[in-house]
């Protein structure tokens, strides 16, 4: 039996007909946008079925709100029934892949590993896609890369505007160290502040419902997720722990470089050789 996960080729559709898989879910579909209707049809890799699927759960799930934060459109309530839906399906032309579909999003990142997007991408691409309630918690020394990697997942599923932004989906303890003219001003003293006000955010947007959330920070020992994960559990939030795939992420003397807080590579060396393995089972079990 194929794992629901599994990864096969994209049917490889001319633009031509895309837009037409378009046209029919815009004329099916009227209350969505054109533009989210084809980031839906990308993070599904163009698989109609699945993206019908999607559309009509929304359509039918009691608690929409969410899936407007997500930026999946403001589609009408409706009831659709089973002969309605397999009637919709009917309605769109489709072309499978021949060995399948891929229904996991790949994440446009360059700076990234060239070769496409993490399994765990594809799966967190996956729960937010289906409207779940994920947690991030990213992990990696300074300059590694966590920021790039949590904007561009954010990018590719939220449509950002005045209403919703990045700093309601990334959340950094070195946030703090902002001031009112967006300058970094980094102190020791005030670290356990910093820490308590990043939690302080990540709670009250995980009470609101908000997804996804990224926590932004090294986490190099695995102590330090736990009151993130903490959060997750009391709030009904999946968990995943992301890590960069840059070419450089173990290299203390590039890591110093890319670093924008200008973090030392002897400092840098000191966090990769504590970097602490570890899986989200083990963080849950610490939890239980």
């Amino acid at each position: 039996m194929q794992s629901p996960y599994h990864i096969s080729k994209t049917a490889q559709l001319s633009e031509e007909e895309k837009q037409n898989i378009l046209k029919q879910l815009t004329d099916i579909f009227n209350c969505v946008p054109c533009d989210q209707l084809r980031r839906l049809c990308e993070s599904h890799s163009w698989n109609v079925e699945r993206c019908i699927d999607f559309l009509i759960k929304a359509n039918n799930q009691d608690d929409y709100e969410n899936h407007r934060k997500l930026g999946s459109g403001a589609i009408p309530k409706q009831n659709i029934s089973v002969g309605e839906r397999a009637a919709i399906k009917d309605t769109v032309q489709k072309r499978p892949a021949s060995d399948g579909y891929t229904y996991l999003s790949g994440i446009n990142n360059n700076q990234n590993n060239s070769s496409g997007s993490s399994f765990v991408e594809q799966r967190i691409s996956r729960l937010i896609s289906d409207g779940s309630k994920v947690m991030i918690l990213l992990r990696g020394a300074p300059g590694s890369g966590k920021s790039c990697l949590a904007k561009n997942i954010v990018e590719q599923h939220v449509e950002l505007n005045d209403q919703y932004m990045l700093r309601d989906f990334i959340f950094s303890s070195d946030d703090f160290f902002y001031n009112n003219s967006n300058r970094y001003k980094w102190h020791a003293n005030l670290l356990d502040q910093a820490h308590e006000f990043n939690q302080r955010r990540v709670a009250e947007h995980a009470q609101a419902g908000w997804s996804p959330i990224f926590i932004d920070n090294t986490n190099i020992k695995l102590w330090e997720m736990l009151v993130y994960v903490k959060i997750a559990v009391e709030n009904g939030y999946a968990i995943e722990i992301l890590e960069p795939r840059t070419s450089w992420k173990n290299s203390a003397y590039k890591l110093a470089l890319k670093n924008k807080h200008r973090v030392p590579a002897d400092k840098i060396q000191t966090m990769l050789n504590n970097f602490e393995k570890g899986s989200v089972q083990d963080l849950l079990k610490v939890n239980i």
